[in-house]
């Protein structure tokens, strides 16, 4: 990987799977790997905050927050981020504890008021979080910070792969003032039967949704850019029913997500706009069957227009991505070869070029062991 041309080559004849597109998370050293501690700042009382290399999610590093007694002991936070009322935003993290107390991650504005809760950190292994939130109105600016509320003992977490990064989808945390059973910038269509929920995968509330079809269901519409690629996700539980809590694409992209179980779970879709305006519908399979969405999301990938060049027909094809998401990775084979551009991408300041290859094949004579 040459990070000035950014290029990759593969050698010999065999074919891999390549994680292909990046999307630019606002938080600085969001995967832990810089030296020093980045962007994160003490918030309150005497935390200690280093690197760490010995529990780690992915990668060399994670971010380690040793918390003594005492309220309000634990407190971080990350550098300020700028944005205004309206503004919508996906908040990524893999969190641990150690030892000691739960600790709550929150999303505020810049005046300090709670935006919202994005995740609890509760047990002794590593757990994704992921939250959709927008800054609400009158209020600017946010950052992301740790509270353990008392804590009555000295305490131990870590963090890893965190990113925030903005999200197309309005209120897709499903937040809000419900009118008629319906979010804020949701629809109705069909007069399908919604009402809020306060069992919810992170923040206040969910929306529900019972029975519906493709007729009657939860929609948004959202203007894309033809051409992009984009990757949407949703956290989806069924209630109650037989049926599958559904999330649909048409439009500038096609593709069902299905879940059938009432624990939350997230399901996402790669997919490359083939028009200017994609509609998200969310419903239920079955006419009994209770569905609750919860952060939905719709991440622009290839912000600076990554190209390939496509000697062979595997190029520009997708397969299942690392994280299990359909059509979340791009097949190169052959003399393939794939481009990312510096420009709006790479600078000089601060960040850290990291993929995932999967190989399918090995060619002893030739093996791929190094990138440029």
């Amino acid at each position: 990987l040459d990070a000035v041309g950014g290029t990759t080559t593969n050698y010999g004849t065999h074919s891999r799977t390549q994680e292909a597109f990046m999307s630019r998370s606002i938080i600085a050293d969001g995967g832990m790997e810089n030296g020093g501690i980045g962007g994160w700042l003490s918030y309150s009382g005497s935390p200690t905050i280093t690197k760490d290399t010995t529990t780690v999610k992915y990668d060399a590093r994670s971010l380690k927050l040793v918390a003594p007694t005492g309220a309000n002991a634990d407190k971080i936070k990350t550098t300020t981020i700028t944005a205004t009322a309206g503004n919508d935003f996906l908040a990524r993290f893999w969190g641990y504890k150690s030892s000691g107390d739960n600790l709550i991650i929150y999303a505020a504005a810049s005046d300090a008021s709670d935006i919202q809760l994005l995740g609890i950190i509760s047990a002794a292994s590593w757990n994704e979080f992921e939250s959709a939130f927008e800054i609400p109105a009158a209020k600017s600016n946010a950052y992301l910070y740790s509270y353990a509320g008392a804590n009555t003992v000295n305490s131990t977490y870590y963090f890893d792969q965190l990113s925030l990064l903005p999200n197309l989808v309005n209120n897709g945390g499903m937040e809000g003032t419900y009118v008629s059973g319906l979010a804020p910038n949701w629809t109705n269509q069909g007069t399908a039967t919604v009402a809020s929920s306060a069992t919810v995968h992170s923040g206040s509330l969910a929306q529900q949704v019972t029975g519906g079809s493709t007729t009657q269901n939860v929609t948004q519409n959202i203007t894309v850019v033809s051409g992009k690629y984009y990757t949407v996700s949703g956290w989806l539980a069924r209630s109650s029913g037989t049926g599958n809590t559904t999330m649909e694409l048409s439009g500038a992209g096609t593709g069902t997500l299905t879940h059938n179980t009432t624990t939350y779970t997230k399901k996402s879709l790669t997919f490359k706009a083939a028009s200017t305006t994609l509609t998200i519908e969310i419903y239920n399979s079955e006419g009994a069957t209770v569905g609750l969405f919860d952060d939905i999301s719709l991440i622009e990938l290839d912000q600076a227009g990554p190209g390939t060049a496509t000697p062979s027909t595997s190029a520009n094809s997708f397969g299942t991505g690392k994280w299990s998401d359909s059509n979340g990775a791009l097949i190169i084979d052959g003399a393939d070869t794939l481009t990312y551009p510096q420009s709006g991408s790479i600078d000089n300041e601060s960040g850290t070029v990291s993929f995932w290859v999967k190989p399918n094949g090995y060619d002893e004579s030739t093996p791929v062991d190094k990138f440029w």
